[in-house]
């Protein structure tokens, strides 16, 4: 089967949240997540709260507006919480990007690139259906999947035994009665360590 992306995994899934630190928390003592990162007010980040949650190869982005007017903030109060971004690694963002939309895709945000001293990060979006966003992401060898201006955190030490999943299999979406679209990931759908 020919994959004109070639799309390698899922490089992240991004919530967008009322409260990213509750859920962080959440995701931590419930399921087992590492919070690994942060990114708000204490790293110099005024507008928006984004945890970044490990857990195997899964990496969750959970992030709150700190304004009105941040467009998670005019999301969850519309929406309520939900997926606003799923992201897949690629060998080259640009080529992934630029295939998806000659084959129709509308564009979300062209490709962005950060440089610094572990390497390069490009990044770029296409639009799915709803508000949802696929984003193509492509680092350079030395590049870890960390992103600039987080700081390292462990302010909540989890039990090794909640670790139960690795991977994410499959993620799922439904249409309701009104029309609306739903997603869930389904732990049952997740690979779980033997």
């Amino acid at each position: 089967m020919d994959d004109p992306l070639r799309l390698i995994d899922v490089d992240y899934v991004q919530f967008y949240v009322g409260n990213a630190r509750q859920a962080a928390f959440f995701y931590a003592h419930m399921f087992g997540f590492e919070i690994e990162q942060v990114s708000d007010l204490t790293t110099g980040v005024r507008d928006s709260a984004t945890y970044l949650l490990t857990l195997g190869n899964i990496r969750f982005l959970l992030t709150s507006g700190l304004t009105k007017e941040h467009p998670a903030s005019r999301e969850v109060a519309i929406y309520g919480d939900g997926i606003k971004d799923i992201a897949f690694t690629v060998d080259d963002a640009m080529v992934a990007f630029e295939t998806a939309v000659k084959r129709g895709a509308e564009i979300a945000y062209e490709p962005v690139e950060t440089r610094d001293e572990r390497g390069t990060v490009v990044r770029a979006g296409v639009k799915t259906f709803g508000r949802v966003v696929h984003s193509f992401v492509s680092r350079s060898d030395q590049y870890s999947r960390e992103q600039r201006s987080r700081k390292e955190i462990n302010f909540c030490p989890i039990s090794p035994s909640l670790r139960i999943c690795q991977s994410i299999d499959s993620i799922a979406t439904r249409t309701t009665r009104r029309g609306c679209f739903t997603w869930t990931i389904v732990w049952e759908m997740l690979n779980l360590a033997r």
